[in-house]
């Protein structure tokens, strides 16, 4: 499994090593792929938890929203009998908003342009997911 390129550093309580591991692994994803505006790594109520955002993008706006549509697609799946949500990609004119599952509990939303090929997108989002699963439940 993926590891964490980062040793942890001895000034830093866990909380806040957490929540620089969890930063940096969205920054990483926001590096490997060019057509990312920004992503969030959000809970299930709606908080964000970590985020990288390009131009001054709220993070709770996208939280929030992110939420919401993990609300309605597992509540869609759950209609047709369709098992439990992993992922979704929906496109629109303006881009497309990618909502991952992380954990039951947790789900990343990334922001992506029109232009952004979504197969390398779900390719580069996977190996973030591990690495995002690693910091959250050590051992997953």
């Amino acid at each position: 499994m993926a590891e964490l390129d980062n040793e942890p550093e001895a000034d830093l309580s866990p909380g806040e090593q957490v929540s620089r591991d969890l930063h940096d692994v969205l920054q990483t994803l926001q590096a490997n792929l060019s057509g990312i505006l920004g992503s969030v790594l959000v809970d299930e109520e709606g908080y964000p938890l970590a985020w990288d955002l390009k131009g001054g993008a709220d993070p709770t706006l996208i939280a929030t929203a992110g939420a919401l549509i993990t609300r309605g697609a597992d509540r869609s799946a759950a209609v047709l009998d369709f098992g439990t949500l992993r992922n979704a990609v929906l496109t629109t004119d303006k881009g497309s908003i990618g909502v991952f599952r992380v954990t039951p509990r947790i789900s990343l939303i990334v922001l992506l342009q029109p232009s952004t090929n979504n197969i390398l997108v779900i390719v580069e989002v996977n190996k973030a997911l591990e690495r995002l699963r690693q910091v959250i439940v050590p051992g997953f």
